[in-house]
């Protein structure tokens, strides 16, 4: 759940079945209200947003949804995977007014099968996508916030393939994103960050002998950089400061 800044909130559920026969960009709505025939795990999402007495305000379909998030003027963005009406998977941002109304939808090419696992925005409203190109390298992108593409990074690690799980932007625009890989028996996380061109200014490994899952990145006002990781035993939460200079690292062990 998210809550933009009038205090509204926007949620992720399950598709209502509601009959429609329309398309939208390549995409068919079919037998539901839904943008896409169906994902790659068979979940299709809408997204609704409720006011502060949690009234629904708009109910809208959208993509099999891994990254959701409001800019400055309380537009909705969201990121997901979809498969498109020739059964080829896609990875697809798409940004709808405060109303739900869709003001644009781009796809995001590169690899074998593009995905997308975060997203954000800037202060500029600038939206910025994360994912991997499902052969080799994990992926960053930038849209204007009319929905051009500014530019687009690949990042290619040793070992096994990267992919990027989250990323956030401070208010100079520089953004922060966090990759995954797992090459047995350690997983390794990098913390990259990259100035608002696109520029790589540093990256950090942190590496655990175990298979850990990033869960999310986070900045404070100072842009200092906080990653979170955990597995079924145990969490790790670890400080960067905007220099890319590991502040201190705790693991939090599970309670049976």
């Amino acid at each position: 759940m998210l809550c933009d800044i009038s205090g509204e909130t926007v949620n992720i559920g399950t598709m209502p079945s509601v009959s429609v026969s329309n398309q939208i960009s390549g995409y068919n709505l079919e037998t539901t209200q839904q943008l896409i025939k169906t994902d790659i795990d068979s979940i299709n999402s809408h997204i609704t947003k409720c006011n502060t007495d949690s009234v629904i305000i708009s109910s809208l379909p959208i993509i099999n949804v891994s990254g959701l998030t409001f800019d400055a003027s309380s537009n909705i963005c969201a990121g997901g995977d979809a498969v498109n009406n020739s059964s080829v998977g896609v990875a697809l941002i798409r940004k709808f007014n405060s109303a739900g109304t869709l003001q644009w939808q781009r796809q995001l090419t590169g690899g074998t099968y593009p995905h997308i696992y975060g997203i954000c925005t800037d202060s500029s409203s600038n939206v910025i996508v994360v994912g991997d190109d499902y052969t080799s390298s994990g992926m960053i992108a930038k849209y204007s916030s009319a929905g051009s593409l500014t530019w687009q990074r690949k990042l290619t690690l040793s070992g096994a393939q990267p992919t990027l799980y989250g990323v956030k932007a401070d208010s100079s625009a520089n953004l922060y994103a966090i990759a995954y890989r797992y090459s047995s028996p350690n997983s390794t996380q990098t913390i990259i960050k990259y100035n608002s061109s696109g520029v790589l200014q540093w990256q950090r490994d942190y590496t655990y002998t175990n298979s850990e899952v990033v869960a999310d990145i986070a900045l404070d006002s100072s842009a200092n950089v906080y990653v979170v990781m955990g597995n079924a035993s145990a969490a790790i939460l670890v400080k960067y400061n905007t220099s890319g200079t590991i502040q201190w690292s705790r693991q939090i062990s599970a309670v049976s």
